[in-house]
């Protein structure tokens, strides 16, 4: 069943799809495909912040929506598992989705569902559990992204902050790339430098910067 998409904030390229804002994220969608080495397929991408509240949500939303416009096969990947929200964007139950995959409770072809917006599934983050780092290092965590890449041309996955805890860089290290999203006013150059050091040393491919709360409110790929 598809599940209706609330809170436009988030959802701006849906809702406002002629907005300013929206011509911003189809610039970074633009950017991440000039990313790709010659010949190479980005299908894989994390989005990640230093800490909580700097818009990386709503970044890897509407940037799934702009790959989902494009005529692509998305899914929308809860990987918050310590705080997953994505659920409540896109009105649907907190269901069993990625931790129950990994933990072999169900396939992902059962707990994948259909959106309100064309051409986007989601993943919901599953059963909470404290200590979610072994899973997405598990070789269970591989053999799940090569079968959703067989089935998905685009990939997105909304981490947890990366200066918090450890997922976000075992997820940037296995996937395509990762895009940081930092907020203007908000974002230490020494917190955005230690953000970009932990990606580099797991060899995480950086694919972009997005900077939020600029002064005309858009949001810029640097």
């Amino acid at each position: 069943m598809s599940r209706q998409i609330t809170n436009q904030v988030n959802t701006l390229t849906y809702h406002s799809p002629a907005s300013p804002i929206a011509e911003e994220y189809r610039t970074l969608r633009t950017n991440i495909g000039f990313s790709a080495a010659s010949g190479d397929r980005i299908c894989t991408i994390v989005v990640t912040s230093g800490s909580a509240e700097e818009g990386k949500t709503a970044t890897v939303t509407n940037l799934a929506i702009t790959f989902a416009q494009e005529g692509k096969r998305v899914l929308l990947v809860d990987a918050d598992l310590r705080k997953p929200v994505l659920h409540n964007i896109l009105r649907s139950a907190k269901s069993a989705g990625l931790t129950n995959v990994l933990r072999g409770q169900a396939k992902w072809q059962e707990v994948v569902q259909d959106t309100e917006v064309q051409n986007l599934s989601f993943l919901a983050a599953g059963t909470h559990l404290n200590n979610p780092l072994e899973l997405l290092n598990s070789n269970s965590m591989w053999n799940l992204l090569e079968e959703l890449k067989a089935n998905f041309e685009v990939i997105l996955f909304d981490s947890s902050p990366c200066l918090s805890v450890s997922e976000p860089v075992i997820l940037a290290s296995i996937c395509d790339g990762v895009v940081i999203v930092t907020q203007a006013g908000k974002t230490k150059k020494d917190a955005f430098a230690k953000v970009n050091n932990k990606l580099e040393r797991a060899r995480a491919t950086v694919l972009g910067v997005v900077l939020n709360n600029v002064k005309d409110n858009k949001r810029e790929a640097l």
